[in-house]
């Protein structure tokens, strides 16, 4: 690497500690997470949101929690918010179908700090919000008969597309680009539950299955995209253990799979990347008996399942999140004719004092790729007439270098230890003369979130 790159990581890894800011995080230890409940399916009471201590073993509600998210069933961490979550219900059911809400939440110190309801419609026909994932500006979610979105400023929901069997359990996953789910349209689940639908964001209505294979044992129950372009599943079934796998989205293989301990996850339910240990974390319950439901928490970590963290205070069957730093996308690549997979990734994970952490770019070889680095977002994206490409960062460093045989470019960007809750905002151009009038084609925008 020639001195003057050296120079300019220099300079990034000033400008990631002038980023870095103060706040105080939605939960109060990094080793905590936060996990949703719904009520009793009787008494319609009990559910809500609680922050899970993995060292005590330990499920304590949050504080000033609003009537409506005792029903909560999803939760997510807000990327773009060092306190904010976001959170789905289901709809009452002592009484009759009730209204389903997607709340914006903040919380911290063991308490909900403030809720604003996104959704302008009641949504009583989801009833039950199943996954969510946050896709630039919109929430999309996928409930017992739609995938959906609701608008994260808050409106009315828009149907993505329905599906005719009630009562599955949608998974969602995306990168910005791509929708992956288990479910599409009037299809239903394959036989096994073992496909993998991707969508095409831009071009919504058609699908592809990438993945399906004849000998899955279970349904998918969870998906997750890493920022190395991992996508993460976690099955389930009737007497058998979960398992969960790792698939490369780009060359539609499978990396790796391992089988979870049958008596933590009799019914796995959602699966996340747990950015401060590398690990991968699968939540779900564990069945000690017909009337008493735990709830667990798995972590795996190079192929092997640690010790699993439970806790018998609630009926926790809702999903969990922790606040992981990473890489979050945005926008859409200008695509290629001759390579439409032009990809901004990452390895490693953004920690503070992480020395190994790169930006990559996943293009054709022999190219040439221009990285820029901005302190902030260029709002509203500047359009690079005359083609559809845009640039979504404001630059204040800009360095090139040739993609190797190997498709994937790496830009060490070591992390300073004082650049907890930094935000920097990154986007590759690559020049291909044949793309289009400019002979260049850009990625989405990547934004770093320190930890």
């Amino acid at each position: 690497m020639t001195a003057r790159v050296l120079r300019s990581l220099s300079f990034v890894s000033a400008l990631l500690s002038a980023a870095a800011a103060t706040s105080l995080a939605a939960q109060d230890a990094p080793t905590d997470f936060l996990v949703v409940g719904p009520p009793n399916v009787v008494t319609d009471l009990g559910g809500g949101i609680f922050e899970i201590d993995p060292v005590t073993n330990s499920a304590t509600p949050l504080a000033n929690q609003p009537a409506e998210l005792r029903r909560a069933t999803k939760l997510i961490a807000d990327p773009r918010s060092n306190t904010g979550w976001y959170v789905g219900t289901r709809g009452t059911v002592v009484t009759s179908p009730g209204p389903v809400y997607i709340y914006h939440v903040s919380a911290a110190a063991g308490r909900v700090l403030t809720a604003r309801k996104l959704n302008t419609d009641d949504m009583r026909s989801d009833v039950e919000i199943k996954a969510m994932v946050l896709v630039d500006d919109k929430v999309i979610f996928g409930s017992d008969t739609r995938v959906g979105y609701v608008p994260a400023a808050g409106g009315a929901s828009v149907t993505l597309f329905t599906f005719a069997r009630a009562n599955l359990n949608p998974a969602i996953a995306s990168d910005g680009r791509y929708l992956y789910t288990n479910i599409w349209d009037n299809n239903g689940w394959s036989t096994g539950g073992g496909s993998i639908w991707r969508h095409d964001l831009q071009n919504l209505g058609t699908a592809t299955s990438i993945f399906s294979v004849d000998n899955f044992p279970t349904n998918i129950y969870g998906l997750t995209l890493d920022a190395s372009g991992r996508l993460w599943s976690v099955s389930r079934g009737t007497f058998a253990a979960p398992v969960l796998r790792a698939f490369d989205v780009f060359t539609g293989t499978k990396i790796n799979e391992v089988v979870l301990p049958w008596t933590a996850l009799t019914s796995a339910m959602s699966v996340a990347v747990d950015g401060f240990n590398d690990n991968v974390v699968v939540t779900g319950q564990g069945f000690a008996s017909l009337t008493d439901k735990n709830f667990y928490a798995a972590a795996v970590q190079n192929w092997k399942v640690g010790t699993p963290i439970n806790s018998s205070a609630h009926e926790l069957t809702g999903s969990a999140s922790r606040r992981v730093p990473g890489l979050v996308r945005r926008g859409f690549e200008c695509k290629s004719p001759s390579n439409p997979e032009l990809a901004a990734l990452a390895s490693g994970t953004p920690e503070v004092g992480n020395n190994k952490y790169s930006v990559d770019l996943r293009g054709p070889s022999g190219r040439v790729a221009v990285f820029l680095l901005g302190a902030g977002a260029a709002f509203p994206p500047v359009k690079l007439l005359p083609t559809a490409c845009e640039l979504g960062v404001n630059p204040i460093l800009v360095f090139g270098a040739v993609i190797p045989p190997s498709q994937r470019l790496q830009i060490p960007l070591p992390i300073p230890a004082n650049a907890v809750n930094a935000f920097v905002d990154t986007q590759w151009a690559v020049f291909e003369a044949s793309a289009n009038a400019l002979g260049i084609v850009t990625t989405q925008v990547g934004a770093i979130c320190v930890g």
